[in-house]
């Protein structure tokens, strides 16, 4: 079986740094394997933040992750300082995909490498949306390298 690759597209949307916590390790005293998609959820957040939304409120839609795919690199121990970097995939109609390069600055190497499939959803419907015209645009500002 084929190891993932993932290649990091250039579209930078935002930069967030996380300080790993006694509660991120796990029995090996380094960070769990699961905090990437935690700290992947947090970079989302603050970025979302930055424009005025949530995940929960996106131009009145949602957002849920359909999938995700990681690349462990090394390792991160406690109190490490992680610069998380978050780049823009692919926007389809319903969907946008989301890459993440954490980066170990404690010790200077890449931790992880990740991407995940964001998808607009309602609740109240159970089923996948359009992505609001709005927020398209914004995301295509990204695209066309103008400043977000």
């Amino acid at each position: 079986m084929g190891r993932i690759k993932l290649e990091i597209p250039s579209k930078k949307l935002y930069e967030h740094q996380i300080e790993i916590r006694v509660d991120d390790l796990n029995y090996g005293q380094h960070l769990g394997n699961e905090m990437i998609l935690v700290y992947a959820q947090q970079t989302r957040i603050k970025w979302l933040e930055s424009w005025n939304y949530s995940e929960l409120s996106i131009e009145q839609k949602s957002i849920i992750q359909g999938d995700a795919a990681i690349e462990y690199q090394s390792e991160g121990f406690l109190n490490n300082q992680i610069i998380t970097s978050l780049f823009l995939g692919t926007v389809g109609r319903a969907s946008f995909e989301l890459y993440y390069l954490f980066f170990n600055k404690s010790l200077n190497k890449v931790l992880a490498r990740a991407k995940t499939g964001i998808v607009f959803y309602d609740y109240s419907l159970k089923k996948s949306v359009s992505i609001p015209e709005a927020f398209k645009e914004k995301l295509s500002q990204v695209e066309r390298g103008f400043a977000n």
